[in-house]
């Protein structure tokens, strides 16, 4: 107890030890535990006795073995009535295994018998073992022996990183850069690949808390469990939104929650391992049993970097803009730009002298970290840390967080690193009672390592702490002064927690646990917040309803509904659409259209449409967006294309800036673009020429129709009509939302009697597109082969059966078909003319 400065752990340390002696002598021992006072952890299906059978039952024999009469009791846990221990574990005895050639296999246990895994065994029930003489591994295992048993493992392991300003490498080793501030879908087990692989998701967005040094939240899904691991927080993460101190076992050892030198690392038992540097840069290794099984940014997993832009919908892109913006969370894609803007961190070429002497530790030829050079080639590190370094000039410790990946890296291999910070390069700052040491050991002198045992990976660099401490959390505290391990979480000494649904109210106090029963007041309720579960006060929003996607927030005393996110619609060139969803289509047609219309589903929503004209282009193109005419509160704003600086309201004229305040308008010049601003959560804005961009708030989520489709967060709902049909034929769904005008001559689809659109959809011509046993036939469960030909159709009609616009049409779906690698027959060119 002297030792151990009065920790409750020394003390039930040494009464199990005395009732032991006590019972070994027949001396009677009365029940001295209780719930708060050295309290007993019994596994499911079984209880505490002070006084039980030192020979249990067990499925490998129901009765008590001869050399157990007469023994004396001993303390212990004991399976409840109708359970019998297998192996370990309380189960009722039709659960009961195997007994094979003198060895226990609990039920549904596989085993090998032969070496090679060539022969595996099942435990079935009542007892029966099955075998399988011709069993071979699965692809990308090997059969090895591994911690002591024989079994089919991943044969390796693949890595993805992110680190610095959006510095990305694939699983299959495709560096690219993504910026923006948007939650991104970095890697994802895909299910339907293999129903019975185990499911995770981690996502990563930027979040920078100063102009100086940019940071990343990472967020890890497994199974039914989120962690997330945030900048700044060491030695803590949330579990299911809930601040949780550091080690943590999650989902009765689902996954393991560490601190590991200066890194936070999260490990499941399927073999996935997250490590976060606590800044920004995170690293996820998964075993080779989900090669081509996995999707995001990470890439596919299939040892081809070629095709890791692949997107969502199984179609590949060369564009890292147009791949980043497909995984982007669905959570987060109404409120986040993939893009940087201002913001963009660009290497700066003056710097880059600079940052790599900044860096040249990395590559030192006989630097402190040479003789991990064989084992992991340091360039990589090195050229992501210049190019780092070069874009963020103003944070001046960017090179060390490269210089220590590296070295987490080496040591977490085995390798030695010599001494590499000093005071004034890269010093690491300490709290109390700790020192930075290479070699740090952040696992077994801990104050939860006094009461659970574990395997301590190899030792990384960080902070120590000193003699005669152990880390209670983040700090470092005297024995008498550490915290309690209860069910897998670590509590620190002194803290206060409230369990559950706000039943329980408990309190550690040196290694002692004690909970009293709690109720919240009848002005409270059961709550998270900033990740502590507790009794809070009821406010304005905790029964003010809101829509879909809206939030609650008080103001002078008020509840308000406040917009979560917004969304763009946008119609560019000749002209290209982009839904609110994300949807992206061509339609030539050069009638009037309604963009978007609200539904009237809720008439609390300020009503409002739009619709723009189409007009074709000199030259015989395509059509541009001619004029958007936006009614609103009983007016008509029309932008005219051409007619810069001018807006006609009501059939008047206007220069800008217009103000209609009473009706909460306001329509302004932003540098060559109009911009019409309401007080309800829209926006238009025309350039007068061939962009004209529509910004919603989500106040009007699933409430709008019309040729930006339905904003639902969904994509495949975007083309229904006014009448609530889904139609798959773009000329056709668009002819719906056109409304009457005065020119007669406008037209859906370029003017063409029966007979050309026979002859242009015949095998002559655009009917080679769909030809089952043509050249593209390779290329179409890949690509929509109707869509093109469609297009193919159009071009040919809008320029009279042109040879150019017909090869230019073909040259397009094959240009499609190559960026997803799939064959298209050379004799295309030979059957088409082209």
């Amino acid at each position: 107890m002297c030792m151990y400065g009065g920790h409750s752990s020394a003390l039930c340390s040494a009464l199990t030890a005395y009732t032991a002696a006590c019972q070994d002598a027949l001396g009677k021992v009365e029940s001295w535990r209780t719930n708060s006072f050295c309290p007993a952890s019994c596994m499911d299906n079984s209880h505490y006795e002070v006084c039980a059978t030192g020979c249990s039952q067990t499925c490998h024999g129901l009765t008590e073995p001869k050399a157990c009469e007469g023994t004396p009791c001993i303390e212990s846990c004991i399976c409840d009535e109708g359970f019998v221990l297998s192996d370990g574990e309380c189960v009722a005895m039709e659960q009961c295994g195997c007994s094979y050639e003198g060895r226990y296999y609990q039920l549904g246990q596989e085993f090998f018998l032969q070496d090679k895994c060539q022969q595996r065994c099942e435990c079935k029930e009542n007892g029966r073992v099955q075998c399988n003489d011709a069993f071979t591994c699965k692809p990308n295992e090997k059969c090895q022996v591994l911690n002591g048993v024989q079994g089919c493992f991943p044969e390796s392991k693949a890595v993805c990183s992110v680190s610095g300003f959006g510095l990305y490498q694939s699983f299959d080793g495709k560096s690219f850069t993504v910026e923006g501030d948007c939650e991104y879908r970095l890697a994802e087990s895909a299910q339907d690949k293999d129903k019975d692989m185990s499911y995770f998701s981690v996502l990563v967005k930027q979040q920078s808390s100063s102009e100086i040094v940019l940071t990343r939240r990472v967020e890890i899904q497994i199974e039914q469990s989120t962690i997330t691991l945030l900048p700044g927080h060491i030695w803590e993460v949330q579990v299911d939104n809930v601040k949780t101190n550091l080690p943590v076992t999650v989902d009765e050892g689902l996954a393991q929650v560490y601190q590991s030198g200066v890194n936070i690392v999260v490990e499941t038992d399927f073999g996935l391992k997250l490590t976060y540097d606590t800044v920004s840069m995170a690293k996820i290794e998964i075993p080779s049993t989900f090669k081509n099984a996995v999707k995001g940014l990470c890439g596919n997993y299939n040892g081809n970097s070629a095709d890791d832009f692949l997107l969502p919908g199984g179609i590949q892109t060369s564009s890292v803009v147009d791949f980043a913006e497909a995984w982007v969370s669905p959570s987060d894609k109404m409120m986040c730009q993939t893009i940087c803007g201002s913001k963009c961190l660009n290497p700066d070429k003056d710097k880059q002298t600079e940052a790599e002497t900044s860096c040249s530790m990395l590559i030192a030829e006989k630097g402190p970290f040479s003789s991990c050079y064989e084992k992991i080639p340091p360039q990589k590190f090195f050229d992501e840390c210049v190019k780092d370094v070069a874009a963020q000039p103003n944070d001046k410790t960017v090179h060390c967080r490269h210089i220590q990946r590296y070295v987490a890296s080496c040591q977490e291999i085995g390798m030695s690193v010599n001494i590499w910070r000093s005071n004034t390069f890269c010093p690491l700052e300490c709290s109390a009672n700790s020192h930075y040491e290479l070699c740090a050991d952040t696992c077994s002198s801990t104050c939860a390592s006094l009461t659970n045992s574990q395997n301590c990976p190899p030792c990384q660099e960080g902070c120590q702490c000193d003699d005669g401490f152990l880390f209670d959390g983040g700090e470092c505290k005297t024995l008498q002064d550490c915290g309690c391990n209860v069910d897998g979480k670590f509590y620190k000494s002194g803290e206060t927690v409230i369990q559950g649904e706000c039943k329980e109210k408990c309190l550690c106090k040196a290694g002692v646990f004690s909970c009293e029963p709690l109720n919240c007041d009848a002005d409270q309720i059961c709550d998270i917040k900033e990740g502590v579960t507790g009794c809070y006060k009821k406010d304005l929003c905790s029964n003010y309803k809101c829509r879909e996607q809206e939030y609650c927030t008080v103001k002078d005393n008020n509840a308000l509904c406040v917009a979560k996110s917004k969304a763009s619609c946008i119609a560019k060139g000749d002209p290209h659409y982009k839904t609110f969803d994300g949807n992206h289509f061509s339609f030539q047609g050069t009638c009037s259209y309604t963009l978007v219309k609200t539904t009237g589903k809720d008439q609390t929503l300020t009503p409002f449409s739009i619709v723009n004209k189409n007009e074709m282009q000199k030259g015989g193109r395509g059509s541009y967006v001619k004029s958007a005419t936006v009614t609103v509160r009983g007016h008509d704003i029309t932008f005219i294309q051409g007619n810069r600086n001018h807006v006609t309201i009501d059939g008047t004229v206007s220069n800008l800036p217009v103000n209609l305040n009473s009706e909460g308008i306001n329509i302004t010049k932003s540098g060559t673009t109009g911009v019409l601003q309401t007080d309800f959560g829209l926006e238009v804005m025309f350039n007068w020429a061939n962009t004209l961009m529509v910004t919603l708030s989500s106040s009007y989520y699933n409430n709008i129709v019309g040729m930006c489709g339905t904003y639902s967060n969904d994509l495949q709902d975007d083309y229904v009509t006014p009448s609530g049909n889904s139609m798959t034929d773009i000329t056709e769904w668009a002819r719906s939302w056109s409304v009457p005008e005065s020119n007669s001559n406008c037209w859906h689809f370029p003017p063409c009697s029966d007979d050309k659109k026979l002859l242009y959809s015949g095998q002559s011509y655009c009917g080679l597109l769909e030809n089952v046993t043509g050249p593209f036939a390779q290329c179409h469960d890949i690509i929509s082969k109707r869509r093109f030909a469609a297009d193919c159709l159009f071009q040919m009609c809008l320029n009279d059966g042109s040879q150019n616009a017909f090869c230019r049409a073909f040259n397009n779906y094959v240009s499609s078909c190559a960026l997803v690698k799939a064959d298209v027959s050379p004799e295309w060119k030979k059957l088409a003319n082209c």
